[in-house]
């Protein structure tokens, strides 16, 4: 301490004062001469001011993301509801009623599980896979619809990659995904992959409409989506499951001429 070394000591505590109250002091001890200094400052109400503040922005965050799930969630259950209503009404059109009924289902249901994923701390379990065989399986996961034109590059010494291969089938489902929902007209789709001064490389390219800076700026924000059918947590589960690999995600776009994602990952 202070008396020992000579050296200043600060610090910040719970004390009694008259036996009045409670209150937190920033005490700061220095050695004047043979003797010793202490300058001390009441920060209980700064502390508790913060503490407010604190409060205060994990409510902002809380509110937003029950506003937004509420908002998307509206839509789909609305279908349902009323494609359900109206079957009941004209029975003879109740199949495809039943067929729009289960479309609004879904949409929500892929919202709730975007909210999940996107929400849900990650715990990554990691295991040495064959790259070809992880992005073979998670192609087979989406729909890829007859007018987009795919085409799958993973080297032939890409070899095994040590992941948490649930999460990331989950990284390339996303980004497939979200590649195709960028082609409403048709297009091309290139996922490659490749390993390259210890890293394996994961390129998902597409033709699509691209983003403009705007966008990009605040793509990776929670929340954030340009979908009329998210709620904005896809691209924030990606960086997250990412960035628990040790990797990083690289974003190349044109408006009108396509998006290319890179993730990167050490490959043992």
């Amino acid at each position: 301490m202070v008396l020992e070394t000579g050296e200043p000591w600060r610090g910040e505590g719970l004390y009694s004062v008259a036996i009045l109250k409670d209150v937190i002091l920033d005490v700061s001890a220095f050695k004047v001469g043979e003797g010793l200094g202490v300058i001390s400052r009441d920060v209980t109400k700064q502390n508790e001011m913060e503490e407010r503040l604190r409060l205060s922005k994990q409510f902002e965050v809380v509110s937003s993301i029950g506003a937004t799930v509420t908002h998307d969630l509206r839509n789909p259950l609305s279908r349902v509801t009323q494609a359900i209503e109206l079957a009941r009404r004209s029975p003879d059109r109740a199949e495809r009623m039943l067929e729009i009924a289960y479309e609004g289902a879904q949409n929500a249901l892929n919202m709730v599980e975007e909210f999940r994923e996107g929400t849900k701390r990650i715990e990554v379990k990691k295991r040495s896979v064959k790259l070809r065989t992880l992005v073979r399986e998670s192609l087979g996961s989406v729909k890829i619809p007859g007018k987009v034109s795919l085409s799958v590059d993973v080297a032939s010494d890409a070899g095994e990659v040590t992941v948490d291969p649930n999460i990331f089938q989950r990284v390339i489902v996303n980004l497939v995904s979200n590649a195709v929902e960028a082609m409403p007209k048709g297009g091309n789709l290139k996922v490659s992959a490749n390993r390259a001064d210890g890293l394996i490389s994961l390129v998902v390219s597409d033709t699509g409409v691209g983003m403009s800076s705007e966008i990009v700026e605040k793509l990776w924000e929670p929340l954030f989506t340009t979908k009329p059918k998210g709620i904005g947590l896809g691209l924030y589960f990606i960086r997250n499951a990412v960035d628990t690999h040790g990797g990083s995600v690289e974003l190349a776009t044109e408006p009108g001429k396509g998006t290319t994602f890179t993730v990167k990952i050490p490959s043992g």
